[in-house]
């Protein structure tokens, strides 16, 4: 292999394999850990038929007719814990080591406001559950993190070409919609997300091509990359609509991202410190960037067997297999001073991903106790994962998930309710011994047959932990609109609690005439008053 082909290498290395890492948006399959929020969570995920507060924005726009005027803040924290083995290219079992995740917290707020009686209005800033990636820069040889620069007897670190760090990354999802109610048990909603954030990543790179560099793993020949992806933004389409036949609920939601997420890329790469290097620098430091994103579909049934009582058993399908590969197109990016070489220009790549279709089937409810004031609630949910063995590394935490969840809401006071929700999740380990995800290295052509290294295989173990709380405040006493609700005389729907009878017209006594001495004069009857108009059902209160 020459001198040159090595050389080519660095910076398509730094592209390649930062673009491959999670922190991209989109759902539970592939990139973020989980759905969102504090009462779904403690319904396992199950809250499509049965979205009836601001989180409606994420799940199904259409639930925002059942919120009424209300206003929403939670906050969720996930556990991660994780452990990985890796088998080298030479069959080597390395340190193990802990696969941590930067903890944040997960913010959302939402508010939803009647526009007239078949109009409501909802707004939204929901921040996606992701786990951001902190692994270490070197280990110990029990496994131990330490400093490969200056700590004596610190060895590499066996993930280094996978991933180190995603500090930095932050992502939030702006949301809008409209809820239309055509008929008391159609409601219709339609709504307008925007993804936006900044996406920073660490990760390390090779330039051993088996020929200047025999050993393949070689730290001497390993480059640190790293590179911003600021300020970028998809639109995120989003329809939904629910039918109300009052014991029971069906609902379906749709989301879709047409543009993916596209932006120019600020690099930035250590060189290796082999003294081949000695001299060397890029020139340039941008890269276009396009990544494709799934359609998300939902589909959910919700039984109401008496009034105190929800189960909801939903579906979610999301189409990750669009995603067979990223593009990156370098931006007048050279490599310069390359020994016997001079300057080189870096082409474009395609990345390969070859990723899955997730789906996942959920059940959960909620049961009102006390009198209604106090709230429980459990669900289950199973997810399918979107990688295969074979392109699964620790860039992208995603297996076969099943999600325990339990939950309650207590309310403070009228209109105000605490929400609460613990979630297990239990994620399936694995042992990989067939990666076919290579080490990142652009030398071309790609090394192949008993050369090739390969990244992915080792042991993966791992599970996490959900806590959310939230706060809900239902403006107008705490009774929400249930436009569901249909009159029992009439057939037509209300939003006003049940109104009092009018109380019956008074009745005027009329002058009796002078008394005859032969006769007492007859009593009038007084007029009967008018019977009462039926009057709207009062309106169910919110669970």
């Amino acid at each position: 292999m020459s001198i040159r082909n090595v050389s080519v290498a660095l910076l398509g290395l730094a592209l390649s394999t930062l673009i491959l890492a999670p922190a991209t948006p989109a759902r539970a399959g592939g990139f973020f850990f989980s759905d969102r929020g504090t009462r779904p969570a403690g319904r396992g995920f199950a809250f499509v038929a049965g979205a009836d507060d601001p989180q409606a924005l994420h799940y199904n726009p259409a639930g925002l007719a059942y919120s009424g005027q209300q206003l929403l803040l939670d906050v969720s924290f996930t556990w991660f814990r994780g452990q990985y083995t890796r088998v080298d290219s030479g069959g080597n079992t390395l340190p193990t080591i802990n696969l941590d995740t930067i903890p944040l917290p997960i913010p959302g707020i939402a508010y939803s406001h009647p526009l007239s009686d078949d109009l409501t209005l909802g707004v939204g800033l929901l921040v996606p559950n992701a786990l951001l990636g902190d692994y270490p820069n070197g280990v110990t040889s029990d496994g131990g993190r330490c400093n490969p620069d200056t700590d004596p007897g610190c060895q590499p670190a066996p993930q280094r070409y996978s991933l180190y760090s995603l500090a930095g990354t932050a992502l939030v999802q702006l949301d809008t919609a409209l809820a239309w109610r055509p008929h008391p048990r159609v409601s219709i909603g339609a709504g307008l997300g925007v993804l936006v954030g900044n996406f920073n990543a660490e990760v390390g790179l090779s330039a051993c091509d088996n020929a200047i560099c025999a050993q393949r793993e070689n730290p001497d020949f390993d480059a640190r990359a790293s590179m911003s992806l600021e300020r970028f933004w998809d639109l995120a389409p989003h329809v939904g609509v629910i039918l109300d036949f009052e014991k029971i609920r069906l609902g379906a939601a749709l989301r879709f991202y047409p543009r993916g997420i596209q932006g120019t890329a600020q690099l930035r790469v250590r060189l290796p410190r082999d003294p081949f290097f000695d001299g060397a620098a890029v020139d340039g430091d941008r890269a276009n960037v396009d990544i494709p994103l799934p359609v998300v579909f939902r589909m959910g049934a919700e039984v109401r067997l008496f009034d105190r009582l929800r189960l909801e058993a939903a579906f979610v399908w999301e189409r990750w297999s669009r995603q067979q590969q990223i593009a990156i197109r370098p931006n007048n990016v050279t490599l310069t001073n390359v020994t016997a070489i001079g300057d080189y220009a870096v082409g474009a790549l395609n990345i390969r991903r070859d990723m899955n279709d997730t789906l996942s089937l959920r059940i959960g409810g909620e049961l009102s106790v006390a009198d209604g004031l106090l709230d429980l609630r459990a669900g289950l949910s199973f997810e399918s994962s979107g990688f295969d063995n074979r392109t699964l590394t620790v860039m992208t935490i995603d297996t076969r998930k099943v999600i325990l969840g339990i939950g309650g809401s207590l309310q403070v006071t009228d209109g105000l309710y605490l929400d609460a929700a613990y979630a297990h999740v239990f994620m399936q380990n694995r042992t990989v011994t067939d990666s076919a995800v290579q080490q990142p290295n652009g030398i071309r052509p790609p090394i192949s047959g008993a050369d090739a290294v390969y990244i992915g295989n080792g042991r993966y173990e791992w599970s996490a932990d959900m806590f959310a709380v939230g706060l809900r405040y239902q403006f107008g006493a705490g009774a929400p609109v249930e436009p569901g609700t249909v009159d029992a005389a009439d057939g037509e729907g209300h939003d006003n609690p049940e109104a009092q009878p009018a109380p019956a017209a008074e009745v005027q006594p009329q002058a009796e005439p002078a008394p005859e001495p032969e006769a007492a004069p007859e009593p009038e009857a007084a007029p009967a008053p008018p019977p009462p108009r039926a009057r709207g059902r009062q309106r169910a209160r919110q669970r």
